[in-house]
């Protein structure tokens, strides 16, 4: 097969991978954030005692302001330790990769340990900031033989095709 053809094959993969670990976050997130906010939405007219609380103590606007930002601390937490962890892991794979038959690794093919997967991370939200600079992400991936991602050259990683069965899960 053509390396360009391995290379293309490899990155829509990885973007594949990439979508279904946000879709399964978003699942555990959603249930996460469906099961706090619940217990404000149960009652006889939940809206019309929101109401009232809020006309009664305009505090609770700062309040709610506080929660939204914690809960986006929250995702951003739980998303970092999903891909730090499981990526520095045995696996090497996020459950996404893992599916597809991938893992990420060092220049040299060696597992990553958790500061250069911490590193990934914060690399690609810096550039999921924005849908542009996401894209711009993987389009330098079609740009260099090894299908390194700016991420990756930041970090320096590669993901790999799995050969063999990947070990269980743990360290």
């Amino acid at each position: 097969m053509d390396p360009s053809q391995t290379r293309n094959s490899l990155l829509f993969r990885r973007a594949v991978a990439f979508l279904m670990d946000l879709f399964l976050l978003g699942l555990v997130q959603g249930i996460f954030l469906v099961l706090i906010l619940l217990p404000l939405f149960v009652g006889e007219d939940p809206l019309d005692r929101f109401v009232e609380k809020v006309e009664g103590n305009p505090a609770i606007i700062m309040e709610m302001i506080l929660a939204y930002f914690g809960v986006i601390l929250f995702f951003f937490v739980f998303s970092g330790f999903y891909f730090i962890l499981l990526q520095s892991s045995t696996w090497q794979a996020t459950l996404g990769k893992r599916m597809l038959g991938l893992k990420v690794t060092d220049l040299g093919g060696n597992p990553i340990g958790f500061g250069t997967a911490l590193m990934r991370y914060f690399v690609r939200v810096l550039l999921s900031s924005t849908g542009l600079l996401i894209l711009a992400d993987f389009i330098v991936g079609f740009t260099n033989d090894e299908g390194q991602t700016i991420h990756d050259l930041a970090a320096r990683t590669r993901v790999f095709e799995i050969k063999e069965s990947p070990p269980p899960l743990g360290r």
